[in-house]
Parts: structure tokens; C-alpha cells; sequence
């Protein structure tokens, strides 16, 4: 296989349309810094919105490769391992951490090109998987791309298991696939769920959570950039503060990102987050914009430190008699969008609860990401 690292992030200009970023909220308890990330907890009570989480006897086969054959369970080293990169599990016990990885959603695959689409490019799409009806939003915003290119996907946090990108993978290559652009559809640049998507392509060193099988593929892979950056990204969600907006030189807007773990990587997002903050102040006409991230996967008092932070800023807002703006980056519509929710409870503001996805303009980053990775 040959391989090619991450291309350059796309140069964050100015747009007619920008915005606020707020990435992607979700609270993970085992996992990536992304878009839908969720603590064990968290992941239970979405799971079971559906389906109650099987006893870790009736995990999904796929998951369960890499676990003991005995008992279904962990090996003492695989838990060592996720105590280790990952601070939520630093204290957490056996049984807790077992139960965590019987609560994950499945990870999958699945073709999303007609049977008459071939060809020598091939597109491949990562994400956390989002249960319903995310995963079908998710998977209509490459549904213009899918009918030029062969194009796949696959879903899930992949902590245990490759199986469901390997799959991917081979049936581009069935489909005549000789390069593969995989798009890591996350709104953070740096997190684990992206590193353990490189680790897979054999771009990283090291696994993010299990060492999971590595791909095997003779197609040349080009591994593209995240929306974090993306000028389009900016001018989506411009678009929905704008929707809500009915007083822009009054109105707070909030800028509120998911955040990882790692306070260096934090700092490297926050740093985003402020320059498109820069570009609402200047291109949306909104003079007051903030950002923040949640940091999600970190330890408690961290996140709940972040969240009062938070509902600080807009408490001021409110007592200066301004309204209030919340903006996220989230993918598609579903708990995310309620933990929000939850987090801000009690307090007064405006909030644009569709996910990106459903913006026509996503499918223009997922052509447009194709584009530049195939001319790098």
C-alpha cells in the first residue's frame, strides 16, 4: 500500500460567508475527540434511546476480535493499554471498562455508490457513527460524490476493531479503486479519533486505543484534511447564526467546541476557533464572539470547569441585556444537540439545532476536499 501523510489543512481565508465554529459537543468517556463523542455513560443512554447495550457476551463479533477468547472480555493488557491513553479510564475498573466497550455502537460499513459507478479514484468517509437518523444525514452529504467516484464508509469509534474500514476499503478496490481519498469527517484536527484512523493506514505510530489490525491495500491512500478549517465549514454556519439573528450588534455569539483531551492540543484549537471567531467579527457583523471548547473526554472537574466557563459568558451576555447565539459544528441531528441542552439548561439563549450535514454547502466540502487531495 502505498501511503501518503495528511495534506496540508486548507489555508483559512477570508469568506463572503463565515461564521462561528462550534465544534462538535459530546461528552466521551473512551474516546475520540470529535465529532459525537461520549462518555460511557452518555453512550449507554443513547444506545438504549434505541436498543438496550448487550451484555458483553452479545458484543458484536467484529468488536470482539481483538479481546480474549475465553471469556469475551478484555485481556489485563488491553486494559492497561486504554487506562493508559485514555485519563477516563485512568481509575476506572474492570467491569466498568468492559461495560463501556459493550455499550459502543457497532461499528460498519457501507457502499454508498450504484452498482454503474467505477473508476480509478475511489472515496472512503470516516466518522464516530451516529446512531438515527445521524448516520443517514451523514451518509446523503456524500451522496453527490458518491455518483461520480466509487465512494464507502465507515462508521464507529474503531477501538476495538478494523474490520469495518478494511471492508470499506476492499470494496473500492472492487470497484476499480487505485487511489483512495479518505476524508476523517471530524471537526477537530487533532484527536484521537483521527489518530487512530492514521494509526490504521499505518500514518501513526501508535494507536490512539486498542492496536487494531493495520489496512492492507495495494490502492495508494491519500489521507485529507478534517473540516476544522474549512472556509465552507465557516460559511454553513454563518448561514445558521444568521438564521437566528435579528440584532447582530446585540447578540453574543458563542463559539463552543467539543476540545481534546490534551491541553496542548486544546490550546492548537483554540486557536482555530478564535480565527474564525476573527471572521464572524468581520464578514457576519457580529462585534461580540467567543470560543471555548468543552474538552469532553477529559477528567470532570476539567469539562466541568470548561461548561460553568461557559454558562458564565452567557449569564454576562444576558445581564448586559444582550441576546445570546449558540452555533455548533455538530454533524447531525440527534443527543449531541441534547446535551447541549442539558449543559445550558436553565438559561436563555438562541440555539441552531440541525447538523452540518444537512447544509448543501457540506457536500461542496466533501467535492472540494476530493479535489485538492487528487492535486496535492
Amino acid at each position: 500500500m502505498e501511503r501518503v501523510s495528511p495534506i496540508g489543512s486548507e489555508r483559512f481565508v477570508p469568506v463572503m460567508s463565515a461564521f462561528v465554529l462550534l465544534s462538535s459537543l459530546s461528552l466521551g468517556l473512551a474516546a475520540c475527540e470529535g465529532e459525537d463523542q461520549v462518555t460511557q455513560e452518555e453512550t449507554q443512554e443513547e444506545t438504549q434511546e434505541q436498543t438496550p447495550a448487550p451484555p458483553p457476551a452479545e458484543m458484536p463479533t467484529a468488536d470482539m476480535a481483538n479481546m480474549s477468547h475465553d471469556d469475551g472480555m478484555l485481556t489485563d493488557q488491553q486494559l492497561a493499554d486504554l487506562r493508559r491513553k485514555i485519563p477516563l479510564y485512568s481509575d476506572k475498573t474492570d467491569e466498568e471498562i468492559n461495560a463501556a466497550m459493550a455499550g459502543m455502537r457497532e461499528n460498519y460499513d457501507d457502499y454508498l455508490s450504484a452498482g454503474n459507478v467505477s473508476g480509478s479514484i475511489g472515496v472512503l468517509a470516516l466518522a464516530h457513527g451516529f446512531g438515527e437518523p445521524g448516520d443517514t444525514q451523514f451518509k446523503a452529504s456524500f451522496g453527490p460524490v458518491a455518483t461520480i467516484f466509487p465512494t464507502s464508509t465507515a462508521l464507529g469509534m474503531s477501538m476495538m476493531t478494523s474490520a469495518h474500514v478494511q471492508s470499506a476499503v476492499d470494496d473500492l478496490v472492487a470497484a476499480g479503486a487505485e487511489t483512495i481519498v479518505v476524508i476523517p469527517t471530524t471537526t477537530g484536527e487533532r484527536n484521537s479519533l483521527v489518530n487512530q484512523w492514521n494509526y490504521m493506514f499505518q500514518l501513526g505510530d501508535e494507536s490512539a486505543y486498542l492496536d487494531v489490525p493495520t489496512i492492507e491495500t495495494d490502492a495508494k491512500i491519500i489521507m485529507a484534511p478534517t473540516p476544522a478549517r474549512s472556509p465552507l465549514i465557516s460559511s454553513i454556519l454563518l448561514d445558521h447564526a444568521l438564521e437566528l439573528s435579528t440584532d447582530p450588534d446585540n447578540e453574543l455569539i458563542l463559539i463552543i467546541a467539543h476540545g481534546p483531551q490534551d491541553a496542548e492540543d486544546n490550546a492548537h484549537e483554540l486557536a482555530i476557533l478564535e480565527d474564525h471567531a476573527e471572521i464572524i467579527r468581520q464578514d457576519g457583523g457580529f462585534p461580540d464572539v467567543r470560543a471555548a471548547t468543552l474538552q469532553d473526554d477529559a477528567p470532570g472537574p476539567i469539562r466541568a470547569a470548561n461548561v460553568q466557563a461557559i454558562r458564565d459568558w452567557i449569564e454576562g451576555a444576558i445581564s448586559e441585556g444582550k441576546d445570546v447565539i449558540v452555533v455548533t459544528t455538530v454533524l447531525t441531528d440527534g443527543g449531541v444537540h441534547r446535551r447541549i441542552k442539558r449543559d445550558l439548561d436553565g438559561l436563555d439563549y438562541k440555539f441552531f439545532g440541525k447538523g452540518l450535514t444537512a447544509h448543501p454547502l457540506f457536500s461542496n466540502w466533501i467535492m472540494d476536499t476530493v479535489r485538492r487531495a487528487l492535486a496535492e
